[in-house]
Formats: structure tokens, sequence, C-alpha cells
């Protein structure tokens, strides 16, 4: 996607009780993708805050302040499914 000119980025919401959430999705981003993308993390909890063109996502759907401008807009958001094992809310 980058090689395409697109600007990736990794938006991850926070569980209710982060006071461990924030900095092992860092750390698991690290371990797993490389300390750059660290630097392309965006954390919150609204992720409908975020602009982008394609939202990847575990949920199939999302909610937040800004869900009926994301739609009207157009912003795709593709639904997958998680794996097995891997990093859940």
């Amino acid at each position: 996607m980058q090689a395409a000119g697109h600007e990736v980025v990794i938006c991850t919401a926070p569980i209710n009780e982060y006071q461990y959430c924030v900095p092992e999705k860092y750390e698991w981003v690290e371990e797993h993708l490389g300390m750059e993308w660290t630097r392309r993390m965006v954390v919150t909890k609204d992720k409908t805050l975020v602009y982008g063109d394609v939202l990847i996502d575990d949920r199939p759907e999302i909610h937040g302040h800004r869900q009926r401008a994301v739609r009207a807009a157009g912003q795709p958001h593709a639904g997958v499914a998680q794996q097995a094992g891997g990093g859940g809310r």
C-alpha cells in the first residue's frame, strides 16, 4: 500500500481498564513489526476521529462521534475476523 502512495498507520483503541494496555500495544507492534511502525501508531478510543481511505478492523462495526460523517463520506470499513491467538480487546 505504501508503494502505491498510501500513508499506512495503525489505529488502535485501548481497553477501558488500560493501565498496561497502551504500552503493551506499542511493545507488540515493535516486536512484530519493528520500531518504525510504533511511530505510525494512533491510539484513540474513537476510531471515527481518524480520517482515512480504508479502515481494516477486527470489529464488524465501528461506533463513534463521526460515525455518520464517515459513512456519508463513503470511507470503507473492512471488518475482518480476528485471527486465533491475536491480541483482542
